[in-house]
């Protein structure tokens, strides 16, 4: 069954290519036709008869390459492209053409020129802009081109930024202690238990941290309202709630930094308080820091 669908996956895929490459016959005197990359233009030329071909505005010629020298002879002046037949007799010969895109895109136009008794006369092909989805592949390709380049130059720019995040924040930042054993404070109502976990300074403001069993998103049954010093309790602004390795919740919580006191060039211990919101009910805990 792998197999039968591969081919028929492999017979799909061939008929689209197939399709996509098409030839496209051109014989009015003067016509007009949509772009199209994908395509290979069969047209006609004529002894005294120069043909013009040109391109919508913002598409340039850089190269014309002739399948025979001896048979025609192609010159490209920006947009335009003017063929000539150089020889009598019939024949049948190939034009490779690179066309600048306005988005810097470098893509080919295939031309096939046929010679032949009672010709078509044809003086001039315009073609208009290419459709929206040629130019969606256009755009595939541009960012196909510099998004890799782009993709290498963040992940730098990335590396650099979190070293100096963490540079900066380990540099300048302090850690408090306190004044009882990691784990000691804790408060618990109705299976709803929090644990004060420790607190940092760093960027003029004061981080704590408190764990809980139970997720930020279980309706917040746990909350820090307030914190502070003695004499300055101030509101706390949330910041992040992430899972430990223990499966357990951390909660992440910051006010304005809090400075360490001193007298007589040593630090003070000062009194903290905490205002959780456990359920509907507030709890106050209090320890002392330095």
């Amino acid at each position: 069954m792998l197999k039968k669908g591969m081919i028929i996956l492999v017979m799909v895929i061939t008929s689209l290519v197939a399709k996509d490459h098409k030839e496209v016959i051109l014989r009015k005197k003067r016509g007009t036709y949509q772009l199209n990359f994908n395509s290979t233009y069969v047209t006609y030329v004529n002894l005294d008869i120069e043909l013009m071909i040109s391109l919508p505005t913002g598409y340039t010629f850089s190269a014309a390459i002739p399948g025979s020298k001896d048979f025609i002879h192609a010159s490209p002046i920006q947009n335009t492209m003017y063929i000539t037949k150089t020889c009598e007799g019939y024949f049948n010969t190939n034009l490779s053409m690179h066309i600048i895109t306005p988005e810097g895109i470098e893509e080919k136009l295939i031309f096939r020129l046929v010679s032949r008794s009672r010709a078509p006369k044809v003086l001039a092909i315009h073609f208009s802009r290419p459709n929206s989805s040629e130019m969606n592949r256009t755009i595939e390709k541009v960012k196909a081109r510099y998004g890799e380049q782009l993709k290498k130059a963040l992940f730098e720019q990335e590396k650099v930024l979190n070293q100096a995040i963490f540079e900066d924040a380990m540099s300048k930042g302090m850690a408090w202690f306190i004044q009882k054993r990691r784990g000691a404070l804790r408060v618990d109502y109705k299976g709803a238990e929090v644990v004060f976990n420790g607190m940092f300074n760093s960027r003029g403001e004061t981080y704590l941290y408190v764990k809980s069993k139970i997720s930020r998103d279980e309706c917040h049954l746990i909350d820090v309202k307030k914190a502070g010093t003695q004499k300055n309790v101030v509101e706390t602004e949330f910041v992040c709630a992430y899972e430990d390795d223990n499966g357990e919740w951390i909660y992440v919580f910051k006010i304005p930094e809090i400075s360490v006191k001193t007298k007589k060039n040593r630090v003070r211990k000062q009194k903290f308080h905490i205002i959780y919101k456990i359920w509907s009910e507030e709890f106050k805990q209090t320890f002392r820091i330095s």
